[in-house]
């Protein structure tokens, strides 16, 4: 008696995502940080404006970042979600209990 060699496991693969979301995620971020050098080393505007447009260009850089390379998009992630939440209310706090003394 021969052992079945030819029987086909029922093994389901997770759908993985596209290179492509990755490589163009990570073009943005490339493209925020060197807007912010330029904006540093070549100063056209004053200095408040630069300073929204780099913080701008931060928080979309954190979000790319949590949304994509850290998979928070994807089912399953609520704890991460929940914790990171709770530490950005914590650092709002601090920061404006510092602003404030």
């Amino acid at each position: 008696m021969e052992p079945s060699l030819n029987k086909q496991s029922h093994v389901t693969v997770k759908k993985t995502r596209s290179a492509s979301r990755f490589f163009w995620s990570f073009l943005w971020m490339i493209l925020f940080t060197a807007l912010s050098f330029y904006l540093v080393a070549y100063p056209q505007f004053n200095t408040t404006t630069t300073f929204w447009i780099i913080l701008g260009a931060a928080f979309v850089q954190v979000f790319l970042q949590l949304y994509t390379f850290m998979h928070l998009d994807e089912k399953g992630n609520t704890m991460p979600v929940i914790f990171l939440g709770f530490g950005l209310f914590i650092a709002v706090i601090s920061v404006v209990g510092l602003i404030l003394m």
